[in-house]
């Protein structure tokens, strides 16, 4: 039901990155950061309604969960 929101554009998704390549491959998601992956077993994708990227709650979002990957990472 997240994913379907994001589609929607009502806000930001976390979810597994096999549940949104589709999505993502037609254009109804983007993924916020493409250029970012974790090596995990199980892999996610923060996806959001494309032309949203700017919005307020989105940017705040992508900055918090950004941080947190960073400090996520150095600590490992």
């Amino acid at each position: 039901m997240s994913i379907e929101a994001a589609i929607r554009g009502e806000g930001v998704a976390l979810g597994r990155s096999v549940l949104v390549a589709e999505d993502l491959a037609a254009g109804r998601l983007v993924a916020l950061f493409s250029h970012t992956k974790l090596e995990v077993e199980w892999g996610y994708d923060l996806v959001y309604r494309i032309g949203n990227q700017e919005h307020p709650k989105v940017r705040a979002f992508r900055t918090w969960i950004a941080e947190e990957v960073r400090e996520f990472t150095a600590a490992i």
